[in-house]
């Protein structure tokens, strides 16, 4: 008799379809459509750049709430209006000629897409008993993956039709990325659907309190410990948000907006490409030689981009380096928080991190660009970034000194 397809595979379809919706062209993308729209309307970079600085602070704002909406309420109905909201306020950017408009899109953008790196982890979560960090990394390689491909076409769409029709063509093409496998395909949980997560099986199930791998700790830790696990992810989730300025940063430097696109499709390569790894080498390495691991790769792409701007082929490699931050921003937090607080309370806390992180990433990404209006040059966000990323890497010796200390005393 054929084994029929477990329901998580098909859940795991819709997340990957939504993870490339929102991330991969409407977030990684925005950068390409600002840097022509920076070039037509002569804004300065810096104010330009408060829609993500906006749209991080209303995203920390909305989070928790826009969170419990979905867990507690129709999740499908929720998760569709929340991405159409975003995506409409992209589309209607063609519309725009002032920066406040930009800046009413951002709210917009903030309530649309805060949730989403909360929710697709634990739905993953939820949903596989096994594989659960392959899973997360395949789902959030998705926006990497998107992000690759759509950078360059993105480039030739605003050469051949302009950045206000691109706009059109970004918002309708995430609608249905988003919207339909929302409301079609979209299942919180299991026991929702009246089954079992994808490799439990009931009889050899542990009680939750008991399951391995830190994943239910029975100590609640302190609250600096919450403290060192922002100070762990926050090297590469601040990073990521130079991003948005590749494009600016390439034309700084003597270079064409393609040459900005191949740097954005060479981040994504990296995005992609460290994801599928990362989630793997997590199950396989630990969660915290992971992070290290890509914190040192981090480290290395801005040393490259103060160093060696003017070498192409080097600037490439760098940039591909760079795109290894995204696991760290998005991959890490669950896992990591799953490790120190278990299943039972990594839910609320990795909410509650990333609406802190938010806020710090806001302050990020309107700095990054007024750092270049100021001085000229992005030379002290590298500089900066090489300090961050130290920061972390040592943060995340003390939290796997505790963990191992932690797991010592509840085996005896």
């Amino acid at each position: 008799m054929k084994k029929k397809l477990h329901r998580a595979w098909i859940i795991l379809i819709a997340m990957i379809l939504i993870q490339a919706g929102i991330i991969g062209i409407l977030m990684n993308c925005t950068g390409i459509l600002f840097a022509a729209i920076l070039s037509e309307t002569g804004f300065r970079a810096g104010d330009l750049s408060l829609y993500y600085t906006i749209r991080s602070l209303v995203s920390a704002a909305t989070i928790n709430t826009a969170c419990w909406f979905f867990f507690h309420k129709n999740a499908r109905v929720v998760l569709a209006v929340l991405g159409a909201a975003y995506c409409i306020s992209v589309g209607m950017m063609s519309c725009f000629g002032q920066l406040w408009q930009w800046y009413i899109a951002a709210v917009f953008a903030g309530i649309g897409s805060g949730c989403v790196p909360v929710i697709i982890p634990i739905v993953l979560n939820n949903w596989f008993h096994e594989k659960n960090g392959f899973v997360i990394g395949l789902t959030m390689a998705a926006s990497g993956a998107t992000s690759a491909v759509f950078s360059p076409i993105c480039s030739q769409l605003i050469i051949t039709f302009g950045w206000r029709t691109t706009a059109v063509i970004m918002a309708a093409l995430s609608l249905c990325l988003v919207v339909f496998p929302s409301l079609l395909l979209l299942v919180k949980s299991p026991e929702t659907a009246g089954c079992l997560p994808y490799g439990a099986h009931p009889e050899s199930e542990p009680p939750a309190d008991d399951k391995s791998h830190g994943k239910a700790a029975q100590a609640v830790p302190s609250r600096y410990i919450f403290a060192l696990c922002l100070l762990a992810i926050v090297a590469g989730g601040g990073l990521v948000q130079f991003n948005n300025q590749l494009s600016t940063y390439a034309q700084s430097i003597g270079y064409t907006i393609s040459v900005g696109a191949i740097m954005t499709s060479c981040c994504m390569v990296g995005n992609l490409l460290g994801k599928l790894i990362f989630g793997t080498l997590a199950d396989r390495a630990g969660i915290y030689r992971a992070i290290r691991l890509y914190l040192t790769f981090l480290a290395a792409s801005m040393a490259i981009f103060l160093l060696f701007a003017r070498t192409l082929p080097i600037l490439y490699v760098g940039t591909l380096f760079y795109g290894l931050a995204y696991s760290i921003s998005t991959i890490a937090p669950s896992l990591l928080f799953l490790n120190i607080y278990g299943e039972t309370r990594y839910k609320k806390n990795v909410g509650k991190a990333q609406s802190v992180s938010n806020i710090v990433f806001a302050a990020f990404s309107a700095a990054f660009p007024y750092v270049y209006d100021l001085t000229g040059s992005f030379n002290l966000v590298f500089v900066f970034g090489i300090g961050l990323c130290a920061i972390s890497f040592f943060t995340l010796c003390l939290l796997q000194n505790y963990s191992a200390k932690r797991s010592r005393i509840q085996q005896n």
